[in-house]
């Protein structure tokens, strides 16, 4: 990836080969909104329960990845809700219970006070709701984490938010999220001489929030040749790709006319 304040550039192959070759210990965060207000920006294009399935299964793909992404000791999901705290569980991640559901800022950084302290040294924040994650997306950020302090940083497609954030310390810079917190994440970093990696990663840059994020992952997905319900798991990605692929083609056979 890029890199920016006093660091120097490592490839995405080097960081991905390092993973293996020191011991690390990350301490992944995954913020989860109660399920009945997530996806409130779908509402134009699917109904509730579809929301509720996408979200589950977004969530699904994020937790696994990072549980299974070498170097990242342990996983646990903020969130208010019960259910997601039952589902997480049932995942084998840990839950951090949060008061009342908050903004993704206010939850990474209420999750931080009540993890232990020795799993704040390398803190992974990543959003919940990135179809395309995988371990080897993750790799990179494993690696970066042995160069404490350190800030690695990846956009979201149109570099304006932030999809995943590494801190060692995990305090090192102020969480701030959503709309402008890519250009605030590197420029908190730079004001406090914190060497900063941006990780451009196409895989992580994708997250689903509005009905044209869901275009673009159905786009990418026809163009490697991979179902939906491979990337999601059946049923329910066998279901959403068609639901998706027959909404979609109505609202352009709409446009034609």
């Amino acid at each position: 990836g890029r890199s920016g304040g006093k660091g120097g550039s490592l490839s995405y192959h080097h960081l991905f080969r390092r993973v293996s070759s020191k011991t690390m210990s990350v301490w992944a965060v995954i913020p989860l909104k109660s399920p009945e207000s997530a996806k409130s920006r779908l509402r134009g294009v699917l109904d509730g329960q579809q929301r509720l399935r996408l979200f589950y299964a977004l969530a699904r793909r994020v937790i696994d990845a990072t549980l299974h992404t070498p170097g990242i000791d342990g996983v646990s999901v903020a969130t208010a809700s019960d259910a997601v705290v039952d589902f997480a569980i049932s995942l084998g991640a840990q839950c951090l219970r949060l008061e009342s559901d908050r903004g993704t800022a206010d939850a990474c950084s209420e999750a931080l006070e009540k993890l232990p302290a020795h799993c704040v040294k390398r803190v992974l924040f990543i959003a919940g709701d990135i179809p395309l994650v995988s371990s080897r997306v993750l790799a990179p950020f494993v690696a970066l984490s042995d160069h404490s302090p350190v800030v690695a940083i990846a956009a979201d497609r149109r570099h304006i938010g932030t999809n995943a954030l590494l801190c060692a310390p995990g305090h090192a810079i102020p969480l701030c999220f959503g709309s402008g917190s890519f250009a605030q994440h590197v420029a908190a970093a730079a004001r406090l001489g914190i060497t900063t990696h941006v990780v451009d990663s196409e895989p992580l840059a994708l997250d689903i929030d509005e009905p044209g994020d869901l275009r673009e992952w159905q786009r990418r997905l026809i163009q490697t040749g991979q179902p939906m319900a491979l990337a999601l798991g059946h049923p329910v990605g066998q279901s959403l790709d068609a639901e998706l692929s027959d909404l979609f083609a109505a609202r352009e056979e709409a446009v034609r006319q």
